[in-house]
């Protein structure tokens, strides 16, 4: 089953209207993160797992907790989300069924050097069309198209 595995606090600098709720507070940019992922979810009919890693807080008892219906994890104090995100993917025994969204090349390197998918920010406001087994096709931008049209005319003398 697919799982969308994300970097919390990148992505929330990343879309403007999630980095608007910086100026409220943490939690309200966590919340707001949460809620955008679960209409999100609804929208493009994701039947998989959601689940958003954030850098640890101090305190915290249970480092797992549910945000409008999405699971969250919260990583030790002294251990970084990146890391978390990356030690996910690595002991995952379905990697190709995970999508990591980041814009941090740290995380986005190393996932794919696991086998993951990765994804920046913006695809998550894509629109994003049903394929025929329900789910969402893999977009890629024009640039890439092309270049990966390229390699192929290169790889086969055309």
């Amino acid at each position: 089953m697919p799982q969308l595995l994300l970097d919390g606090y990148n992505v929330i600098h990343k879309i403007p209207q999630l980095r608007d709720h910086l100026t409220q507070s943490l939690e309200d940019a966590r919340k707001a993160l949460a809620n955008f992922m679960m209409t999100w979810a609804r929208t493009h009919n994701h039947k998989g797992s959601i689940i958003i890693v954030f850098d640890g807080r101090d305190g915290i008892i249970n480092s797992n907790q549910s945000l409008c219906g999405i699971k969250c994890i919260y990583t030790k104090t002294k251990q970084d989300a990146d890391d978390k995100i990356i030690s996910i993917v690595r002991n995952s025994q379905n990697k190709k069924d995970i999508t990591v969204i980041s814009d941090d090349n740290y995380v986005t390197n190393n996932c794919k050097a696991h086998g993951a998918i990765v994804m920046s920010a913006q695809y998550l406001l894509q629109e994003h069309k049903a394929a025929p087994n329900g789910d969402p096709e893999k977009l890629i931008d024009d640039k890439t198209a092309n270049e990966i049209t390229d390699m192929l005319r290169k790889e086969y003398g055309l």
